[in-house]
């Protein structure tokens, strides 16, 4: 019998009852995921009891919004998410590795809803519900997290990793609220459809799981995000070990670094991946490129770097925000004074270069 199980359009458990056993499985689930993830929290007992607690908020909101029929986020203990950066703090875990953890509860939480709403009396309404509750109160969190991560920082470590770690937890909740948006339209056009005796119907439960599966391969990719940059190793290895966890388009990629590493401060080597990346990430979701190329020039006075693909190309003007364009422009010239330029045209592929001049260093240019 599935927590959510029915009889005769009522539940044959109580309430308290199916709350339990649906958070069992959750939890079961979850801890064997974070087992994958090899998830330093598993290894504080205390740390993973208050991510336990969190994740029987997440659930009782999901329920609570499936029985109610209408979206039920218990604000009073939204607060209380803070205890997980504060112990995590305590016993030197990083803040990253608490928000991927926060994360994949997310991805596990909506697998398991999927199936258990399978015999729901409205299972479409029922799983619209139920994603939107989690989406919702998962993104609170979310922002309390990095709402306080970032308050308690030193100014230079707040520069160096808080914007970043606030920008892939909007990602999470983005690129989750929209394929998840995107799911629940599908299930509102199926209920429709369904009640007019329309054959279109079905073709929106596949739109639906369609979405679905984008969301959930959206996560699991920023988890990888959030873990990378936790433990940036040397910009070169960085950017490999990026290219090797998201590649699978078939786009030959030629990676250069020429200069001593050393010479370059740990904030501008931090920035200059950050940036990079997001280059490499535009070209494998949107280039549809047979080749990129990366060099990355390190002199005693300035880094250049050069990102340059044979790809589709595309509008600089309507595409500033679809492609991350300001961020990066905010990075290289607010952050760390430099230039960046960006060439691109339909057809004709795409060009970024920058251009950053090292602290403390006369301008050799």
């Amino acid at each position: 019998m599935t927590a959510l199980e029915r009889t005769d359009g009522q539940s044959s458990l109580s309430g308290a009852r199916r709350l339990y056993l649906f958070q069992e499985q959750v939890l079961r689930r979850y801890e064997s995921s974070l087992h994958e993830l090899g998830s330093p929290v598993l290894a504080v007992a205390e740390l993973k009891e208050e991510i336990d607690r969190q994740a029987g908020f997440v659930i009782a909101d999901c329920l609570d919004s499936i029985h109610r029929g209408t979206i039920v986020i218990n604000s009073e203990n939204i607060g209380s998410v803070v205890n997980l950066g504060v112990k995590g703090a305590a016993w030197g875990i990083r803040f990253s590795d608490v928000l991927v953890a926060a994360a994949e509860l997310t991805t596990v939480l909506a697998e398991l809803l999927v199936t258990v709403v399978s015999e729901h009396s409205d299972a479409s309404r029922a799983l619209r519900l139920g994603l939107r509750a989690i989406n919702q109160s998962m993104s609170a969190r979310m922002r309390v997290l990095a709402d306080r991560h970032e308050s308690e920082q030193q100014d230079r470590l707040r520069r160096l990793r808080g914007d970043d770690l606030r920008r892939l937890s909007r990602d999470i909740h983005d690129w989750l609220g929209s394929s998840v948006s995107l799911a629940t339209r599908q299930l509102d056009l199926y209920q429709v459809y369904r009640e007019r005796g329309m054959p279109e119907a079905e073709d929106r439960i596949v739109q639906a799981q369609r979405a679905l599966g984008d969301a959930l391969a959206g996560t699991r990719q920023l988890v990888a995000d959030l873990r990378l940059y936790s433990r940036l190793p040397s910009l070169g290895d960085a950017l490999w070990e990026f290219v090797r966890s998201v590649r699978s388009t078939g786009t030959r990629v030629e990676l250069r670094i020429d200069g001593d590493e050393t010479m370059v401060p740990h904030e501008h080597r931090t920035e200059l991946f950050v940036v990079v990346r997001e280059c490499l990430r535009n070209v494998f979701r949107h280039a549809r490129a047979s080749r990129v190329g990366v060099l990355v020039d390190i002199s005693a006075e300035r880094v250049r770097a050069v990102v340059e693909d044979d790809g589709a190309g595309f509008d600089l003007a309507s595409a500033v925000q679809g492609h991350g364009l300001t961020s990066m422009r905010e990075r290289i010239s607010e952050s760390l004074g430099g230039e960046l330029r960006i060439t691109s045209r339909p057809r004709e592929g795409t060009r970024v270069e920058l251009s950053v001049r090292l602290p403390g260093r006369a301008d050799g240019s």
